[in-house]
């Protein structure tokens, strides 16, 4: 099979035309994607030699293999062998008509043959420790980019393999067979990821092949796990759209007919496999995504987000291990978000000392997660939370974030009081973001508190929290009323009443103005809002806060409208207009205050 002939020439225009659409890159680095366009002049190469040189059986199509093969298995000549090879080497001058190649091209050219049979006989005539590395070399690229023809091709090997028998072998595979063993083989380099593999071609001392069909299970279960999930997530994900379509009602009588089939067909096949699903080990599946995860193998990132979302895996010593050792592919909003529901799920559910120690260790490899993040990314994961388990945050369900916190807080904010400072404001912000993310209720209530009773932090700290546009989260309230802003009902309960000084009223309005009014960042309070809450229940002679309340009004109106229609008539304007017409009404009756009641002074008439 070593002679060159006109089949072999033929190749070998065809190899040559290949290695040209390739350039710059040599045909030894040819992609899975590339032989769309590089394999043409091959495959069109091989079906002349099947037209011009017709031989029984297909007999060219074993030889064509068979020399492609043995050119990536063997080492390439030393260049003293260029004088003397061509008369002791039959492969040698065949061979030196083949450019370097690599498995890419023997495994598309097997099959754009479609020839399974010669490849497993080809196969089985290697030396057993070759032929399990050849084989491992064959599930690794079905595995990547996998393709239906891909894995019809990996069936159909699967299937040459069990039902092989011994001394099927021709001329052909026997000659082959004598030339790698004969010469012992150097596996290419293949993309610079393997070191050569190296063997003797001795059959006597050959350790016997382990089974190959295992190799091929044990290579192929992972992929095709991967690959069933995808599919059933997908068809899931199908099933809901085309019930939203449903509910539309836009479609014609036609296509709702059409939608009303494919949906039905969704169901019965998802309830189909729903049963077969429930008998799979889950372990054995947690394990394959594990792996996938810690070797970053093909589509490892559809595979986090399965494993941060799957709880039925959640918080085994595995899963908790791959977690912390792969910390930095899981550091997206989405994610991260996916593991804080995880952990809350697990922690509402579990209440015993292992299960804490456990959510403590989870706790902060999420923690670490979300601190990589960037400032906008962190807003994201707040608004989540938020979302999810309002202002009491994760600081409600789980217990490991509910110990040590308020010393962590007081600690952290504290510390950042003390430097006050734009060098300082990063982080700052970095330290508010931890504190947000685990309480957001204490933390702004804790900031609030602080801007008051600290003097000059008021616009520090109002600067820290308008970093987190997050905070500005509507509330919803049971029974009648409107919905309240988190960051107004905290200013309301850690700091009104409680004034006790004019600093710390002065400090108040300011902070207050400045959270209105950032500058280029987005305001956090509405003055609509805090009108509502601080001025127009006040709006009463009797009232010990009418002085403080009468001041945020004048600070409010100097707060210019984002809209067509001012703020102000959201406010209950004339019921506004009217309680201040009766304060200045009120100092016309009495020329002297009363001393059984607490009445305006002049200054706050002046007001």
């Amino acid at each position: 099979p070593w002679a060159v002939g006109e089949e072999t020439a033929i190749l070998h225009g065809g190899f040559l035309l290949a290695a040209r659409l390739l350039q710059p890159r040599p045909l030894r680095e040819l992609r899975k994607a590339d032989w769309p366009r590089a394999g043409v002049p091959i495959t069109d190469a091989l079906r002349e030699i099947g037209e011009r040189c017709p031989s029984p059986l297909g007999l060219w199509k074993k030889e064509a293999v068979a020399i492609v093969w043995a050119k990536i298995l063997l080492p390439a000549p030393p260049a003293a062998a260029l004088e003397w090879g061509w008369k002791d080497d039959g492969f040698f001058s065949v061979g030196a008509m083949i450019p370097d190649v690599n498995h890419t091209a023997l495994f598309e050219l097997v099959k754009a043959l479609g020839a399974p049979r010669l490849f497993v006989q080809l196969l089985l005539a290697l030396p057993p420790d070759v032929c399990r590395g050849q084989l491992e070399d064959l599930v690794e690229y079905i595995s990547s980019e996998t393709s239906p023809s891909d894995v019809r091709f990996f069936l159909d090997v699967w299937w040459e393999v069990m039902k092989h028998r011994e001394g099927e072998e021709d001329a052909t595979v026997s000659a082959f067979s004598a030339l790698i063993r004969q010469h012992g083989a150097e596996s290419a380099l293949e993309d610079g990821l393997q070191p050569p593999k190296r063997f003797k071609g001795d059959p006597g001392n050959a350790p016997a092949a382990p089974g190959l069909p295992q190799v091929l299970l044990e290579g192929g279960s992972e992929e095709l796990c991967l690959e069933s999930y995808r599919l059933l997530e997908a068809l899931t994900t199908l099933g809901k759209d085309l019930d939203s379509l449903l509910e539309n009602g836009d479609l014609g009588e036609g296509e709702t007919r059409v939608v009303l089939e494919l949906t039905q067909l969704t169901r019965d096949f998802l309830r189909d496999t729903s049963a077969v699903l429930k008998g799979l080990d889950t372990s054995l599946v947690s394990s394959v995504a594990m792996a996938i995860i810690a070797q970053r193998l093909d589509r490892h990132v559809d595979t986090c987000s399965v494993f941060a979302s799957e709880k039925t895996w959640a918080f085994s010593k595995a899963w908790v291990e791959c977690l912390v050792e792969n910390k930095a592919l899981f550091q997206t909003p989405e994610l991260v978000l996916e593991l804080l529901q995880t952990l809350v799920s697990f922690a509402t559910s579990h209440q015993d000392k292992e299960a804490r120690e456990l959510q403590g260790q989870v706790t902060e490899a999420v923690v670490e997660c979300y601190t990589e993040l960037s400032l906008s990314d962190k807003n994201q994961v707040i608004s989540g939370v938020l979302a999810s388990w309002g202002g009491p945050g994760l600081s409600q369900n789980v217990q490991a974030v509910r110990e040590g916190f308020q010393e962590d807080l007081n600690v952290t904010l504290n510390q950042i009081t003390k430097s006050v400072s734009d060098e300082g404001l990063s982080r700052a912000v970095a330290s508010m973001a931890r504190l947000a993310l685990l309480s957001p209720q204490a933390t702004v209530k804790q900031v609030c508190h602080l801007a008051v009773v600290n003097l000059g932090a008021h616009q520090f700290l109002a600067q820290i929290l308008c970093s987190f546009p997050a905070l500005n989260f509507l509330e919803s309230q049971e029974g009648p009323g409107r919905p309240r802003s988190l960051v107004v009902r905290c200013l309301e309960e850690a700091v009104w009443g409680k004034l006790s000084t004019a600093r710390e009223e002065e400090q108040f309005l300011q902070f207050l103005a400045f959270l209105m009014q950032p500058g280029s960042a987005t305001p956090l309070v509405s003055p609509a809002e805090v009108t509502k809450t601080f001025v127009l229940p006040y709006l009463k002679s009797d009232s010990p806060e009418i002085e403080l309340s009468l001041q945020i009004l004048s600070k409010v109106l100097g707060v210019p409208s984002c809209s067509e229609e001012h703020w102000i008539k959201s406010c209950h304007p004339f019921p506004l207009l009217l309680s201040l017409c009766r304060l200045l009404d009120g100092y016309t009756k009495y020329w002297h205050q009363p001393e059984e009641q607490l009445f305006p002074s002049l200054e706050t008439k002046d007001l």
